[in-house]
């Protein structure tokens, strides 16, 4: 069932580590080259969230199926040609002559993506003991934190001084450089005897996700009819109820509903999408902020985002420290009081701030949002057990990538509110992006409010 590994169980966590610095780099890199590019294809800088939305929609579609898949082909071969595809979708994002084609490309680019890091996530929760994940986790993770942090600087040089399209053609070597790595390093993972895969679950769930990303896209545009979101939005919800009652039914669902039993993994599942509609708006937010705003250049708002990246490497040294003080609870309590806090001290940003106390703010925002991440993921594999890994990671994976989704889409929504008829012209008050902060932070405050639930022993086994 399981290859034996012949070296460092840790290579498998850098092998993985080559994925998430791909994607990472992909998604930061392209906030920070939004205006521009909504300048080339002649569309609103809001129009352009669709190239950030349709990713995210894509990964939250096929991520349910990611863990069946890797369970039937391997997780080997299965990351090999999720890393070809995204690849692909990488070249076509380059190529794209219009917004449509754009969010064509940068759908194939989320099929590749959805097979990515649940995979690896599979494999490395698979390899080590859950004493060990915390290192583990961090061999994972801090590698691929060099994405997030080299992608405003290398997409700010790149859009001031050639073309947008580089920040997709980067991704080629990388990930033809992964490929062959994961090929000749990575450890097969397989089952022997797997279940069929439960299409009409499958399709009922893909379906709702669709539909309600279509209420939210239609919501944040003025000119159209409300009663056409309130039918998508009606209809996406009938379609997860239904999904609801026929996953309940059946024996091997795509996504293992039943893990919502388990009160840890159901408050963590909930407050990291609560946490996560809010952090997801901060680097879609800035850059339009610095740049449409402030009218400040690409490579001064790149160097300020990066800030970010630093912030949550930092992060990642701080967590276990702070979970062996604190312990779980009281460690989301207050990390979760500190994201709100900076993330309303984002409002209050204006042209004449320093850099020096942007670059503060900004930093401490990527400690705390790198803390949360890990601490709710954490908890939520606590109280999972060995046989359920591949489902709560899949489950746990929609959620991070969904929430993305509705962060960005209701950020849109918010700004396109306070920006009045000016949110379908290429500038944007500076109020409406300032006030939009504070229109955000609710999110994470409710997060906050959900923590005070939880149990001092949450989290146990975990170190």
């Amino acid at each position: 069932m399981i290859n034996k590994i012949s070296h460092s169980r840790y290579i498998v966590a850098w092998v993985v580590a080559i994925a998430m610095f791909m994607e990472t780099l992909d998604v930061t890199i392209i906030a920070v080259a939004i205006p521009t590019m909504a300048l080339s294809f002649h569309v609103s800088p809001l129009a352009l969230k669709l190239a950030l939305t349709s990713y995210l929609l894509s990964l939250a579609i096929f991520i349910p199926i990611s863990g069946w898949i890797a369970d039937k082909w391997g997780t080997k071969r299965v990351f090999i040609v999720a890393m070809l595809i995204f690849t692909v979708g990488s070249l076509a994002c380059a190529l794209s002559q219009s917004l449509g084609a754009l969010v064509a490309a940068r759908l194939l680019q989320g099929l590749g993506g959805a097979m990515l890091l649940p995979v690896g996530r599979i494999v490395v929760y698979k390899t080590f003991d859950k004493s060990e994940l915390i290192r583990a986790t961090n061999h994972m993770t801090i590698p691929a934190l060099i994405g997030p942090a080299l992608g405003p600087l290398v997409g700010g040089f790149i859009v001031h001084y050639v073309s947008w399209r580089w920040i997709f053609i980067i991704n080629l070597p990388i990930g033809l450089i992964g490929t062959m790595l994961a090929q000749r390093l990575m450890i097969n993972y397989h089952e022997k005897q797997v279940p069929p895969l439960d299409w009409v679950g499958f399709i009922l769930l893909g379906a709702g996700l669709i539909t309600f990303s279509l209420s939210l896209e239609f919501l944040s545009n003025s000119n159209t009819f409300a009663g056409l979101v309130m039918s998508f939005l009606v209809i996406s919800v009938l379609l997860f109820v239904i999904y609801g009652l026929w996953s309940s039914k059946q024996e091997n669902p795509v996504l293992g509903l039943h893990l919502l039993k388990i009160k840890s993994y159901a408050k963590g599942l909930i407050g990291s999408l609560l946490s996560r509609v809010t952090i997801s708006c901060v680097p879609f937010l800035l850059p339009l902020l610095f740049q449409v705003g402030f009218g400040w250049s690409p490579l001064i708002s790149g160097i300020l985002v990066s800030v970010q990246a630093l912030g949550m490497i930092g992060g990642k040294f701080i967590v276990s420290h702070s979970l062996n003080k604190f312990g779980f609870k009281n460690s989301l309590i207050i990390n979760s009081l500190v994201i709100t806090l900076i993330v309303i001290s984002f409002s209050f940003i204006s042209y004449q701030t320093s850099y020096l106390m942007i670059v503060c703010q900004i930093l401490i925002f990527g400690a705390s949002a790198s803390i949360q991440f890990t601490t709710v993921n954490l908890l939520c594999y606590s109280g999972v057990s060995q046989k359920d890994t591949s489902k709560s990671a899949s489950l746990y994976s929609i959620i991070i990538q969904y929430s993305g989704n509705i962060g960005i889409s209701v950020t849109a929504i918010s700004v396109a509110y306070f920006a009045g008829a000016s949110a379908q012209s290429m500038h944007l008050p500076v109020l409406a992006l300032s006030h939009s902060f504070l229109v955000m932070s609710v999110f994470i405050f409710l997060a906050d409010m959900l923590f005070l639930s939880l149990k001092a022993s949450d989290g146990a086994g975990i170190s």
